[in-house]
């Protein structure tokens, strides 16, 4: 065995030993989608219900292009090969397709690459769809930039969790004439029980092993046509590829995405990718090899040290700054959610109107913004649970007594307050309580949540009669804090931000008090910003962990 051989083959082994802790990461889960059950499309899916995003966000995510034109999504494994769709592939097509990558547009920009030779896996049957993997083989290198980068792969038969939290992009159909999908575009989806997948789709003979799905019950966002072959990323790794489903986001049909986990010997056995970048040690010298060893260790122990989370991207969050807005936020580029996804939202009324949002603690207590709090009401608020609609439904319960946090000021600093109810609530699959972080626990930049409300849409098209919600990851403190420093004097750190820096998603007017939850954790209160999912303006919410001693000292939760 050459030397060379044995420094990489160690590389390889300090890695997955590495990668083995980092393994052992609890993945971030939003909901367990209960699927209840027409023919599938292929050749595509479009992102329904998602947010355009900059290429730099999924450097991987590539541009499939029969005579110059997007036809499937792919993903780059490494300088010489990329991951698709097998019924992306025209086998009868007298031209090879192209691959646009490093560009946020499908049409122009970033570099256009010829393919030597592609393979479809051998175990595809178009029939039924199984094995929906090819490997497409670049006649030249790509050269790696902030734009475009490979993606790490799973290990054979990694399993995926019920509930993982992923994101899948692609320049697919947008089922909205005011979305484009010109430009690069995303959505959020957490993959749903097998069994509960499989027998939405009895009637295509179900699903198999070599098949996964993600998607809320309720529909409104997911893939659709031309986004097929595209990724599916969770935790930084490609876990699957866009495959198939019945029309696009529908409700009671989550998408069908091929596992790469179940292929991954395969791959490696027809392209060599062991990890994305070891395809470059060829050219590399057995000391810088060796260095490589110790990077890779470094860099999977960091992750398996990280605070147990689903990341999204790690943006870099240039929030460029006018009075913040309060009472009530909105949820703007979200998605109808059933009160079920999300069973700790209440509503806040007054007079039987919604105003605000809120959280379930226990069977008599809510926390929601302290701002929400009307003095000047004739009477007391009540609240409404278990209900997807804030006008119907559900209970009512009357609020008995009203505890603002006693620091809550003018600058909204500390906007929490706790309700009392005047009778306990009872447990149902629509009325839980959410768990609380620990008294300063810390929020990583970059943590995914969940925020949900009545708010407004901004979109004519969008009811805010039903319960809706949104993906928004947490934003760079200091950022944040500049933003808002020359109008609002900045933040404190009470508060925390989140949203992405192009904006489009977000919560707005009514929204407030409502909860931000990551990893099954009540860590954020909708509290203020500036207008609505705007460019350059993150949602600012009240920080749960800096107050938490206070909660259990009044709530005793």
């Amino acid at each position: 065995m050459s030397s060379k051989f044995t420094t990489i083959l160690l590389t390889v082994l300090i890695a997955l030993f590495a990668c083995a802790l980092a393994q052992a990461e609890k993945r971030h889960k939003l909901t367990r989608p209960a699927f209840h059950p027409n023919a599938p499309y292929l050749a595509g899916k479009r992102i329904v219900g998602g947010f355009v995003i900059d290429i730099s966000d999924a450097p991987y995510q590539i541009s499939l292009q029969y005579n110059g034109k997007h036809h499937c999504g792919g993903s780059i494994l490494n300088s010489k090969w990329i991951l698709t769709a097998a019924h992306c592939i025209d086998l009868y097509s007298e031209v090879k397709p192209t691959v646009r990558v490093g560009s946020s547009e499908h049409a122009a920009g970033g570099t256009v690459l010829h393919l030597v030779r592609i393979v479809p896996h051998p175990g595809h049957s178009s029939s039924a769809n199984n094995y929906d993997i090819a490997l497409l083989e670049l006649e030249s290198e790509i050269t790696f930039n902030d734009k475009v980068q490979p993606v790490e792969l799973p290990e054979q038969d990694d399993p995926i969790d019920e509930g993982t939290m992923g994101i899948v992009s692609g320049w697919g159909m947008t089922m909205s004439a005011a979305d484009s999908n010109a430009i690069l575009r995303a959505t959020n989806v957490p993959t749903v029980n097998q069994q509960e997948c499989n027998q939405a789709y009895q009637s295509y003979g179900g699903i198999t092993e070599q098949m996964f799905c993600a998607g809320y019950r309720q529909g409104g966002t997911g893939t659709c046509r031309n986004d097929s072959g595209g990724p599916f990323v969770a935790e930084g790794k490609l876990i699957g590829v866009v495959s198939w489903s019945h029309e696009c986001a529908l409700a009671g049909y989550p998408g069908v995405y091929a596992r790469v986990a179940s292929v991954r010997e395969w791959i490696r056995e027809t392209s060599g990718v062991f990890l994305a970048i070891i395809s470059t040690i060829d050219t590399m010298s057995i000391k810088f090899t060796t260095l490589l060893a110790v990077l890779i260790a470094l860099h999977a122990c960091a992750r398996a040290q990280a605070e147990r989370r689903h990341k999204l991207t790690r943006p870099v969050h240039r929030f460029a700054p006018n009075g913040p807005y309060l009472a009530g936020k909105r949820i703007v580029g979200g998605f109808v959610i059933d009160i079920s996804d999300a069973p700790y939202q209440v509503s806040l009324q007054y007079d039987d109107d919604h105003n605000c949002g809120g959280s379930i603690l226990s069977s008599k207590w809510i926390l929601t913004a302290a701002h929400c709090i009307n003095d000047n009401a004739p009477s007391k608020p009540t609240v409404r649970v278990g209900s997807s609609e804030h006008a119907s439904g559900g209970t009512v319960v009357r609020v008995a007594r009203i505890v603002r946090h006693p620091m809550h000021g003018s600058k909204n600093n500390y906007d929490i307050a706790l309700l009392e109810l005047k009778n306990e609530l009872t447990f149902s699959e629509k009325v839980q309580p959410i768990a609380l972080p620990e008294q300063d626990e810390p929020i990583e930049e970059g943590t995914m949540g969940i925020v949900s409300g009545w708010g407004l849409t901004l979109s004519e098209a969008d009811s805010n009669d039903v319960l809706r919600a949104t993906n928004v990851p947490t934003v760079n403190q200091q950022e944040c804090n500049k933003a808002y420093q020359s109008r609002y004097g900045g933040i404190t750190a009470q508060m925390f931000c989140a949203g992405y820096k192009q904006g489009g998603q977000d919560t707005c007017r009514q929204d407030s008090g409502g909860p931000f939850v990551a990893e099954g954790k009540l860590i954020g209160v909708i509290s203020w910003g500036h207008e609505c999912a705007l460019a350059g303006y993150p949602g600012v919410y009240a920080r749960v962990a800096s107050v938490r001693d206070w909660i259990r000292t009044i709530s005793g939760v």
